[in-house]
């Protein structure tokens, strides 16, 4: 675990950054490379991995003086990973990085921690595959219609024991169903940052397959947690994607 100069009467949070990994040989150095980079020391990694069969836990090996934690055991796919990253996490603020994302600066955690305390932080992420930056603030109507990326978002450890873990039942948009229920909560303290976070290869399984569970739920946890006039807009949506065709923007997680 990553401790110099932390000292326990810090009033700085910690950073809890979780890493998923399967069979990332390839990726999971630069990673690592772009977390232990970073100004603001106070953060702890785990690398919650699936089993890998290639050299992914013996490149992590490599880095354990910065690594808090290192599971690796079957799994029910990412959200599961996730899901034992949390319940492992010791920090005040969670943070997500797949292998084979990086964090974009190394001032990254630093701006991210002169934000806190706030429930969730999120910026930007730059897509490098597509050479886009997504996707800006969001509203309700922004988000009944399409998902933040995970990798520009922070969650407090006080809003993710408040919600609980991703629900299993979505394969792909877990992590989209999260947010519907959590962002625009009236005792969120949400707080957008116009920064890029991360920068990540944008082609994940989301991008080839899809979720029919969540599809066919999407629009009542629109109207519950969002509401009707969202949910219109949703709908709205829905009507000309019919006509014109997938959204290309429609980002949710990966491994």
């Amino acid at each position: 675990m990553y401790r110099e100069n932390l000292t326990s009467n810090s009033k700085k949070p910690l950073i809890s950054v979780i890493v998923v990994t399967y069979n990332a040989e390839k990726s999971i150095k630069r990673t690592l490379e772009s977390v232990i980079k970073q100004k603001y020391i106070l953060y702890e990694i785990l690398i919650i991995d699936g089993l890998s069969k290639d050299k992914t836990i013996e490149i992590v090996e490599e880095y354990k003086k910065y690594i808090a934690l290192v599971v690796s055991e079957r799994d029910y796919g990412i959200y599961d990973a996730m899901n034992k990253g949390i319940k492992y996490a010791t920090g005040d603020i969670i943070y997500f990085l797949n292998a084979g994302d990086e964090l974009y600066d190394k001032d990254v955690f630093e701006k991210v921690a002169s934000e806190f305390p706030a429930d969730i932080i999120y910026g930007n992420v730059y897509s490098e595959k597509e050479n886009i930056i997504y996707n800006g603030e969001y509203n309700k109507f922004k988000l009944a219609i399409t998902n933040p990326c995970h990798q520009a978002i922070f969650y407090s450890k006080k809003i993710m024991n408040k919600y609980g873990e991703y629900n299993l039942r979505y394969k792909l948009f877990a992590d989209y169903e999260y947010n519907i229920r959590s962002f625009f909560n009236k005792k969120t303290k949400l707080r957008y940052i116009d920064i890029i976070i991360a920068s990540y290869d944008g082609d994940g399984v989301s991008k080839h397959f899809d979720d029919e569970i969540f599809n066919l739920e999407k629009g009542g946890l629109i109207k519950k947690y969002l509401g009707v006039i969202p949910y219109l807009v949703y709908e709205l949506y829905r009507y000309k994607v019919k006509i014109y065709g997938k959204n290309k923007y429609s980002i949710s997680n990966t491994r």
